[in-house]
């Protein structure tokens, strides 16, 4: 039998932050961003693409939230990209509009809201 027809080996090695060199006492527990795709903030702009034209009062807090899951994970163009679509949904839907101004009138009066 060659080398050439022998597996090779591969030695996988784990870096544990006990180095040698002048960087040993380094933090080596950074979080670092994955690069991966920005599933959150594509879901937090579809939800708000969704508030503006179809249910508001369903797809406004999805949008929100997913848009501020997107802030915290670094997506920060998804994340205010979700969060003024879901702003533009609230302004755009006549319910959470009357949602708002009936809860207005109630608390002017000091009505409770009914249930």
């Amino acid at each position: 039998m060659n080398d050439d027809d022998k597996p090779e080996k591969h030695i996988a090695t784990l870096n544990t932050g006990q180095d040698s060199g002048e960087n040993a006492s380094a933090a080596t527990n950074e979080i670092k961003p994955d690069g991966g795709l920005p599933i959150v903030g594509a879901l937090g702009v579809l939800f708000g693409i969704l508030a503006i034209f179809s249910w508001a009062i369903i797809f406004v807090p999805l949008a929100l939230i997913m848009g501020v899951g997107a802030l915290f994970t670094g997506r920060i163009g998804w994340g205010i990209g979700a969060i003024v679509l879901a702003v533009l949904g609230i302004i755009t839907s006549p319910m959470i509009i009357m949602m708002l101004g009936l809860s207005a009138v109630l608390a002017y009066f000091g009505m409770p809201m009914p249930m």
